[in-house]
């Protein structure tokens, strides 16, 4: 597998696999922001998974970065 396949496979890998890979959130965390993300869409409000998850002071913003950062 070469860098740019590696690159490319974990392109889309979802923000709160990135935010456990890098130690930053646990799998529980990431299910409860997933669960709150799914009641608020259901009322209505599309909110990002990063952002749920500084809202619940799970992550930092600079941590919130990080990740961003990952996806480049």
């Amino acid at each position: 597998m070469t860098l740019n396949e590696t690159t490319n496979s974990t392109r889309h890998e979802p923000f709160g696999a990135r935010a456990m890979m890098l130690g930053f959130a646990n799998s529980e965390q990431i299910e409860n922001a997933l669960a709150r993300q799914a009641h608020l869409s259901d009322a209505g409000e599309r909110r990002l998974l990063g952002m749920i998850l500084v809202d619940m002071q799970v992550i930092t913003t600079t941590q919130l970065l990080a990740i961003l950062r990952t996806y480049e």
